[in-house]
């Protein structure tokens, strides 16, 4: 029997409405989020303009709003940076919506320079800041130079001939003398010993009592210094090829004398000045310049090489015999101050006996550089058979002999042994250095590297101070570029500071010898053009603080 249709569709008509019942038709909808607060200040900026170090600007206020329907709690406002300063503020509590509280802020800068700050507010989901600018500035007070001095302010930023004030927009600030020198500062640089730099928190007062310069005096020669010494009072002995001449400390000529063919020079305890000549005979001379006495070594073909002389006046020197075609040997000689041999030694190892350097200890040993070579039969070539460094008693013996070594000499009083080499032919040139103890066990070796050049000359002063000079290679020719000099740290196996002397660009320069005087200043002499030439040359006396401290010309 079929269904009435109704009956069918009941149930599930039932059962859909027994479903949305369940289903919860008749529960509240969730609340809406409570509204979130928000603290707007009024502008997004504000610059102060410039201020002086040590005063304040005006005070700028700003209005911080609530701008939302709901209350902050705790309002804070803060700035991030000590050159502006929260003066005074209502924002420090509750702020209901809708409110404004007000902040004042004033630029108060204790450093000059620009500053860029925030000024933030706080306490809400959502804050604000504003961006905070200004510029500071404090003087340099400029009280006194000397005549014809200025003052230099960085990279030449600004400068000053005479007294002036001059604001400075910077923390810092360096200021240098002109022209290039020693200063001696005064005020708020009175500390310094070169340049001077100043923190700029304040007013700075400054004075330029003097400016040494670096080089004290300057003679022209005729030619190329070869030789300087140091008498004990401080005179200065200068050799070239023709001449000796006498000097005081401040230059002054005492006496010059020529005609000697001098080859080399030395000094004893009392500053009497001993002369090698070319022809192989040593003269004697005063204090005064007069001549003591003339002893002639013997043999024949001579050619002086070096000499060296004893506080005490005893007189050692090098003099080679024979000639670079067929054979050369050398003789070493030990005289007294009245020109009796001592002694003598001579060094015939092979076909060609060269001598490269000599020196004494403070108890008169002898120190002795050189090599020995040979001509390779009928041609041109060499062969280098050895190299040596040896030292002999006072009485001449041979106490030890190192072999392999370079050529150029220094030694100090202690005993202490320098040996220098260069390599030239590339622009600048470079040098290495060894050092030996007074038993000949090498204590370090260092190559110095491209710079400073080439070394010329090298020496020992009484204070244990290596001075070191020499040119700058050119890339191409004999001619130097430049001059240079310098005391070798000992400690770092490096120079120190480098002082370069430029010569005319068609010549160049170079340093042939140095020495330090009794007070500490450097004696240079040098000359301009190849080494071998007879070129104009030149006698300076340094400002002794080129060797610690550079000077930038």
């Amino acid at each position: 029997m079929s269904r009435n249709p109704l009956q069918s569709l009941l149930p599930r008509v039932c059962a859909s409405a027994l479903f949305l019942a369940c289903s919860g038709e008749n529960e509240e909808p969730p609340p809406p989020p409570a509204p979130t607060a928000v603290l707007i200040i009024d502008r997004p900026s504000l610059d102060f303009g410039e201020q002086e170090v040590g005063t304040s600007s005006a005070e700028q206020v700003f209005t911080l709003r609530n701008a939302s329907p709901a209350s902050v709690e705790a309002v804070s406002v803060t700035v991030d940076s000590e050159a502006f300063v929260i003066t005074a503020s209502t924002c420090e509590r509750f702020l209901d919506a809708g409110h404004e509280c007000e902040v004042r802020v004033k630029f108060a800068p204790g450093l000059a320079g620009s500053h860029t700050a925030r000024l933030r507010a706080q306490g809400a989901p959502e804050g604000d800041e504003a961006v905070l600018q200004g510029t500071s500035f404090a003087y340099v007070d400029i009280r006194g130079l000397p005549a014809g001095a200025s003052i230099v302010a960085g990279a030449d930023a600004w400068s000053c001939g005479a007294p002036c004030k001059v604001p400075v927009r910077t923390a810092e600030v360096t200021l240098r003398a002109t022209p290039a020198g020693y200063p001696r500062w005064g005020g708020a640089c009175a500390a310094a010993t070169r340049d001077c730099s100043l923190r700029m928190d304040g007013v700075k007062v400054v004075s330029l009592e003097e400016v040494a310069s670096v080089v004290k005096w300057e003679l022209p020669w005729a030619r190329h210094p070869r030789a300087v010494r140091i008498a004990p009072g401080g005179d200065i002995v200068v050799q070239d090829d023709s001449a000796v001449t006498r000097l005081s400390s401040t230059g002054q000529q005492r006496w010059r004398l020529e005609s000697l063919s001098p080859r080399g020079i030395g000094l004893d305890g009392a500053g009497g000045t001993y002369v090698l000549r070319s022809s192989g005979s040593i003269t004697r001379l005063s204090e005064d310049g007069r001549e003591l006495g003339t002893w002639q070594l013997p043999g024949t073909e001579l050619s002086a090489e070096f000499i060296a002389v004893a506080p005490d006046g005893d007189v050692y020197c090098v003099v080679s015999t024979g000639n670079y075609e067929r054979a050369r040997q050398y003789t070493l000689y030990a005289l007294t101050s009245q020109g009796t041999e001592r002694w003598s030694r001579t060094f015939d190892e092979g076909q060609f006996n060269r001598p490269t350097g000599l020196g004494l200890d403070a108890m008169e040993a002898v120190y002795l550089s050189g090599f020995v070579y040979r001509r390779d039969g009928t041609s041109q070539g060499t062969t280098l058979e050895k190299t040596y460094l040896r030292k002999l008693s006072p009485e001449g013996p041979q106490l030890w002999e190192k072999l392999n070594v370079s050529s150029r000499l220094a030694v100090s009083r202690a005993g202490v042994t320098g040996l220098f080499s260069s390599t030239s032919g590339s622009a600048p040139g470079r040098f290495w250095v060894s050092m030996f103890d007074t038993q000949g066990n090498v204590q370090w070796t260092t190559d110095v590297g491209g710079h400073p050049g080439v070394v010329d000359t090298q020496t020992f002063t009484p204070t244990h101070v290596l001075l070191v000079g020499g040119h700058w290679d050119r890339a191409s020719g004999d001619l130097p570029d430049k001059g240079w000099f310098a005391a070798m740290n000992l400690d770092t196996r490096a120079p120190g500071p480098v002082t370069y002397i430029e010569g005319p660009p068609e010549s160049g320069a170079r340093v042939t010898d140095l020495q330090l005087t009794p007070e500490g200043s450097v004696v240079v002499g040098g000359g301009f053009g190849p080494s071998y030439g007879n070129d104009a040359g030149f006698v300076r006396l340094y400002d002794g603080r080129v060797l610690t401290v550079g000077v930038s010309p």
